[in-house]
């Protein structure tokens, strides 16, 4: 299997995508920290050279629209150490934490909370 950075086609893809979620840099760039700190713009170049510009983009599109989803059905809920899940209406998170405590959506900014891998998989 080819890789890249020691990382497949879709950790590539996924990595692209999640670098554009993080604060820029000094310079307004998002960039790549598994990549070797490498510019988002040029990350995305080595990937299309390794692995095809139409199938890179074909899986960019998919992360997006997956991304889409998530935000049009679930809602953030964020405690109070910044820890990110996303909960539905129910009183639910995608992972099965229990939801205690407020909700620190509204004060806490994205760029200081900590994802849930579970439950933004």
């Amino acid at each position: 299997m080819k890789t890249l950075y020691g990382m497949s086609f879709k950790e590539c893809v996924q990595d692209y995508v999640s670098c554009l979620d993080k604060p820029p840099n000094g310079h307004g760039q998002n960039y790549s920290e598994k990549a070797g700190c490498m510019p988002s713009h040029s990350w995305l170049s080595e990937i299309y050279k390794s692995f095809g510009k139409d199938k890179t983009q074909k899986e960019i599109d998919r992360l997006f629209a997956k991304q889409e989803i998530l935000k049009e059905t679930y809602r953030p809920w964020v405690k109070k150490l910044g820890q990110w899940h996303l909960a539905d209406d129910d009183g639910k998170t995608r992972c099965g934490v229990p939801m205690l405590g407020n909700n620190y959506a509204k004060y806490i900014p994205e760029n200081e909370r900590s994802k849930c891998a579970k439950c933004f998989k």
